[in-house]
């Protein structure tokens, strides 16, 4: 995904930068590609970029499907950074932009990286030095992009190495306005995870008993025909994915961060964990198996669930087999999941604050008995909670680079 580039993807990419930066200078180009413009109509006799005082230099130019194309830089300019006026001569009027030239990329200086294996997360902080406007995010070897939060050009990102991935690999790209771009490999500590494989029995009336929330009338009596039928209806029920709602641009920095552990429930005994490859298993073939993305905390009904971090509900309903659940984004692209609520209360895009009730524990979805899974989803990846519930993990990984690099 990352590593493919063709020229109609380098055309896309100079529409963008024209019209993203054009007002806050004019144009930018590196003069060594194809630089497409905006507004410019058929008809052009002549194209030259005028250095005041010093030369003009003509410029050859093409049109591609109703596109005009201006091409590189013939011979290439050896100036680094240069300030004149791009003039575009038609038979009736001539057109004028103010352009920089600019042939140096940006730099990249990688200031904390974090310890990361299989399911882990942790923190990336860099400062990118340009001349001009950039844009900056960090990708993995799977095309996926994490995008930090910038203060002062240093830029902030939590990063998640995902559970089923054996190998990870991160690289920083940097592209400034002018399709000058630069990319540097992120060198992490390697942290060894394993994880359990756990053999889950399903009671006989699974299906009746989690069916009745989803107004399940068509059961048969047969336990296997009636849990297909019971997962059809959960689907049908799944009103958003964790990974798109989650995947997104960070809006705000790490203000919401405390340093208090991010622990839901005061009393709980954990059940399952992060990681652990789950076979449920009913009337002695298995129905299911999947990896768990979250930790399970057991405790008696009617316990409050609370937001130990304040930040913003992105999501509070029914999602089929996650039952009712919430979903917080705390900032830096950390969000929070609450599954199988018996109560939620909280709305959609309501601001929480630390410690504020948003439910009830329960079992609603699929769900064996009361509990509350936790999920912690970083930009999309699920990592493993129990890092954020210890103080001392949080305190050195996160909030101890966050405080030595002013934010």
């Amino acid at each position: 995904m990352g590593n493919q580039v063709s020229t109609p993807f380098l055309l896309k990419t100079s529409i963008f930068l024209s019209l993203l930066f054009a007002s806050c200078y004019g144009l930018y180009w590196n003069g060594a590609s194809p630089l497409v413009l905006p507004f410019v109509g058929a008809g052009v006799s002549r194209v030259f970029f005028e250095v005041p005082l010093e030369t003009n230099i003509s410029l050859s130019f093409t049109y591609t499907s109703n596109l005009f194309i201006i091409q590189p830089m013939n011979p290439f300019p050896s100036f680094e950074l240069k300030d004149g006026i791009l003039v575009i001569v038609y038979p009736w009027k001539t057109v004028m932009y103010k352009m920089r030239i600019s042939t140096l990329p940006p730099s990249v200086e990688i200031l904390h990286t974090p310890s990361l294996g299989r399911g882990k997360s942790g923190l990336v902080i860099y400062r990118v030095g340009s001349s001009i406007p950039c844009q900056t995010w960090i990708e993995d070897n799977l095309g996926c992009r994490y995008y930090p939060y910038e203060e002062k050009k240093v830029w902030v990102s939590l990063v998640g190495w995902p559970l089923t991935t054996t190998r990870y690999q991160l690289k920083i790209v940097v592209e400034d306005a002018a399709q000058n771009s630069v990319e540097k490999l992120v060198s992490y500590s390697p942290l060894k995870t394993t994880y359990r494989v756990r053999t889950i029995p399903l009671a006989r009336e699974f299906a009746k008993e989690q069916g009745t929330e989803v107004n399940l009338t068509n059961l048969t009596g047969d336990p296997l025909k009636d849990y297909n039928t019971l997962m059809a209806a959960f689907a049908k029920q799944t009103k958003v994915s964790v990974f798109e709602l989650t995947y997104r641009r960070s809006g705000r920095g790490g203000q919401m961060f405390t340093n208090l552990p991010f622990l839901p429930l005061q009393e709980f005994a954990f059940s399952s964990l992060f990681g652990d490859e789950r076979r449920f298993v009913l009337e002695g073939k298995v129905m299911r198996s999947s990896y768990h993305y979250g930790i399970d905390m057991v405790a008696p009904s009617n316990t409050p669930v609370v937001t130990p971090w304040g930040g913003e509900v992105k999501f509070a309903d029914y999602n089929g087999a996650s039952g009712n659940t919430v979903i917080i984004d705390h900032g830096l692209g950390m969000y929070s999941v609450y599954m199988h609520l018996e109560r939620i209360d909280v709305r959609t895009k309501m601001m929480v604050r630390a410690g504020q009730q948003i439910g009830i524990i329960g079992k609603t979805g699929y769900s064996t008995g009361i509990h509350l899974h936790l999920g912690i989803s970083i930009q999309g990846r699920y990592v493993d909670p129990t890092d954020w519930t210890n103080q001392e993990w949080l305190e050195n990984h996160i909030l101890e680079p966050l405080r030595r690099y002013g934010k």
